[in-house]
């Protein structure tokens, strides 16, 4: 029976990796697949789950990450005796493929990871949810207006935007460390999946562009998320009117006063 490894920090149904993780182990078990699902322990505590789960770390793990990241900005970089433990684990398993999604939030090493990775010959898909992987800092640059990551950051203006630095600035030094590591991949085994064109075009202007790339959409549920009621219907349903602008936003892009309008009726295209 082939087996699937997926990698995220957590695991819970009500967050979204964690649930599209879930979905994917559900969707592969039902095709003869025996799944695994690797997640933080330190933050998620012990969980359950369909697919046979490998917790990483644990609190003090976690708590120590968690310093480094907040004193020196090294999220990432810590963390160092939960990830060899987690690839004893994954010697154990000898998966056919892994599936990494998210690997910032305090659990893991991505230097010692991808040293294992780049070779172990296990084909790996990475999932791009956010931006994380190829700036030297931040997860999302667009509401800052930034472009740094296309030429080797520094001088962060997110340094205090998660994964918070509230002392050194190290985002330039974050970018060599993971263009090495995450490059040390060789390119017919790692598959680059962004959910998002937009993500697959910004990421050809990053260290990755000569990698495989494959956009896969996030899925909906197209039994609640189908078409039903006209616009129109559904604006006199809630009283919204016929010139109400619908919201494209997400939080993340819109700035504070943005949405102190949008609570008192006012919405942005």
């Amino acid at each position: 029976m082939p087996k699937l490894l997926q990698i995220n920090p957590v695991l819970r149904m009500n967050t979204s990796t964690g649930r599209i993780m879930q979905e994917i182990g559900d969707v592969a078990m039902s095709a003869g697949w025996e799944s695994f699902v690797a997640y933080s322990k330190g933050r998620d505590g012990m969980r359950e789950s369909t697919s046979k789960t490998v917790p990483v770390g644990n609190r003090f793990s976690v708590a120590v990450h968690g310093l480094g990241t907040r004193l020196f900005d090294r999220h990432g970089l810590a963390s160092n005796g939960a990830t060899k433990a987690f690839i004893k684990k994954i010697e154990e398993i000898d998966p056919d493929i892994i599936h990494i999604h998210n690997i910032h939030g305090y659990f893991l090493n991505y230097q010692i990871l991808f040293d294992y990775l780049s070779r172990a010959g296990k084909p790996v898909i990475w999932t791009i949810h956010d931006c994380w992987l190829y700036t030297g800092h931040c997860y999302y640059y667009t509401s800052a207006g930034c472009d740094r990551w296309k030429t080797g950051c520094g001088h962060c203006p997110q340094k205090r935007q998660f994964p918070a630095s509230l002392v050194f600035d190290r985002s330039a030094q974050n970018f060599k460390d993971k263009a090495k590591a995450f490059c040390s991949m060789p390119k017919d085994i790692m598959t680059i999946v962004p959910v998002s064109e937009w993500m697959r075009d910004e990421m050809s202007e990053s260290f990755l562009k000569d990698y495989r790339f494959r956009v896969i959409h996030n899925g909906i549920d197209t039994s609640i998320f189908m078409p039903q009621e006209s616009d129109m219907t559904i604006r006199e349903k809630y009283g919204a009117g016929s010139e109400v602008t619908k919201i494209k936003s997400t939080k993340e892009n819109v700035e504070v006063d943005e949405w102190d309008s949008i609570q008192n009726g006012v919405t942005f295209d």
